[in-house]
């Protein structure tokens, strides 16, 4: 299981920070922009102002694979990877309360690895 997936299933915890300080490292040597991340982080953080709509938020994965796509730098195909996965683990949660706590982490942890990719000089 892929780091942010880990994250929202159990816990966001020292060992899950000191990967999203590297990690945002890497995706900032990736050459992922600012506004690449930004505007997929944009619509989590919609998302996240609203009751979670698991249709809408599976559709964040074409979303962000078309991105990927587009751009066709390293650093969003790196950041692809983590999401998809993690969007995985809050989709397929059944129980509607843990669905919830796993996607508040979802977001938690995404806002991590920006915070990150940000401090290592991301523009």
């Amino acid at each position: 299981m892929l780091q942010l997936a880990e994250a929202v299933k159990n816990e966001i915890d020292v060992k899950f920070i000191e990967w999203a300080d590297d990690f945002g490292e890497q995706l900032n040597k990736g050459g992922l922009t600012t506004s690449q991340i930004r505007s997929i982080f944009g619509i989590v953080k919609k998302m996240e102002q609203s009751s979670l709509d698991i249709q809408q938020f599976l559709l964040l994965r074409a979303q962000i694979a078309y991105a990927a796509k587009r751009a066709n730098k390293r650093g969003l195909y790196d950041l692809e990877k983590q999401l998809k996965e993690a969007i995985t683990v809050v989709a397929e949660e059944k129980d509607p309360k843990r669905q919830n706590e796993y996607f508040k982490r979802f977001c938690k942890g995404f806002e991590a690895i920006l915070a990150y990719y940000r401090a290592h000089g991301g523009k």
